[in-house]
């Protein structure tokens, strides 16, 4: 999958994103919607399972920061996918109730403790499936932090992968299913 993405230099580490590839081919999404668009990776990424998987869906994309927006507009215009994305520049907190409910939400923002609780009380009632990136990675412990705390939700079945042991630049994906 990821072979088929030329035109990017894709940070690592990049088994994440075929983690990420293989959870949309898993739940089968219709809607997603996500919070830190970045360069768009992780929206080109959904997407290209969307289509792999014939998957009638569409990504809605949150990015704060206007340059980043930017860059994930041209990427995301690079790969064709604009008829599966839909970049938002604005909070995410704001603009998730505009197409919710969702199948699956992809929460990457801020990484701070106060940040990450908040994305989630944003999300929580408008999606079925919740993903948090970096939650294993050592320089953001409040996200693994507040995955660890939510444990005892009883509404989820809450899974926390470290990608690889070995990789000192595996982030982690945490996997919040409702019962």
């Amino acid at each position: 999958m990821i072979q088929t993405f030329k035109q990017i230099t894709w940070r690592s580490p990049l088994h994440e994103y075929q983690m990420l590839y293989s959870l949309v081919a898993l739940f089968r999404p219709q809607k997603i919607f996500e919070i830190g668009t970045a360069k768009g990776l992780s929206s080109i990424t959904m997407a290209k399972a969307l289509k792999d998987w014939s998957i009638n869906g569409h990504i809605w994309t949150t990015e704060i920061e206007q340059k980043m927006y930017q860059t994930a507009l041209d990427y995301i215009q690079v790969y064709q996918m604009s008829d599966l994305i839909t970049p938002i520049l604005g909070d995410g907190k704001k603009e998730a109730p505009k197409n919710a409910p969702y199948d699956l939400a992809f929460i990457d923002g801020a990484h701070d403790y106060e940040d990450v609780k908040a994305d989630f009380m944003a999300l929580k009632d408008l999606s079925t499936h919740l993903l948090f990136h970096d939650s294993q990675w050592l320089p953001t412990p409040d996200v693994k932090r507040f995955i660890d705390e939510c444990r005892v939700l009883p509404e989820y079945d809450i899974i926390n992968l470290k990608s690889a042991e070995y990789d000192i630049n595996s982030c982690g994906i945490a996997i919040f299913m409702h019962l």
